[in-house]
C-alpha cells in the first residue's frame, strides 16, 4: 500500500465505530453460547456466501445514494465500482475498504469475516444505514468498551 493510500485508510482507523453483523448485538464476552465455533463453522458454510451477498446488498444500496471509492490491497483504488465488480471481491473474501468520502466514512470488510466495520463520527451516518442493514437482514452497533 502506497503512502498516500495508507494514510487515507488510515485517518478513519482512528475514528469511533460501529459493527455491521448479522447478530443484532455483541456476544458477551461470558456467555454460555458457542459464538467461536458457530463463527468457524459458518466461514466454511455456505453461509458465509449467504453473509457476503447480504454485505453486498448493503454496500450497493449505500452506492445509490452516495459515490463510493473501493480500496483493494493488490488494485488501489476504484471509483463507483461496476456492482459485477463489487460482487467478485465480496465473493472471492477479498480484503477491501470502501469509502464513503461524501459521508466522510470507511466500510472495512476483512476477508472472511462475518462482519463489516463501520468508521465514522457522523451519528447521522450510523442513522442512514440502520434501515439500510435491516432492510438486507443485517444490525449495526456499537461494540462496548
Amino acid at each position: 500500500m502506497e503512502m498516500e493510500e495508507e494514510a487515507i485508510i488510515d485517518k478513519y482507523l482512528s475514528k469511533p465505530y460501529w459493527i455491521i453483523d448479522v447478530l443484532p448485538m455483541q456476544v458477551p464476552a461470558n456467555g454460555e453460547g458457542q459464538y467461536f465455533r458457530i463463527e468457524e463453522y459458518v466461514r466454511h458454510s455456505s453461509l458465509m456466501e449467504t453473509i457476503s451477498r447480504k454485505f453486498l446488498a448493503l454496500l450497493l444500496k449505500i452506492n445509490c445514494y452516495e459515490a463510493m471509492d473501493l480500496f483493494l490491497a493488490v488494485d488501489g483504488w476504484e471509483h463507483n465500482p461496476a456492482p459485477e465488480r463489487l460482487e467478485q471481491c465480496l465473493m472471492a473474501h477479498d480484503s477491501l475498504h470502501v469509502l464513503f468520502a461524501s459521508m466522510d466514512s470507511l466500510i472495512s470488510i476483512s476477508g472472511d469475516d462475518s462482519y463489516m466495520t463501520l468508521y465514522t463520527s457522523d451519528e447521522k451516518v450510523v442513522e442512514l444505514l440502520r434501515p439500510l442493514a435491516a432492510s438486507v437482514g443485517l444490525f449495526v452497533w456499537q461494540p462496548k468498551a
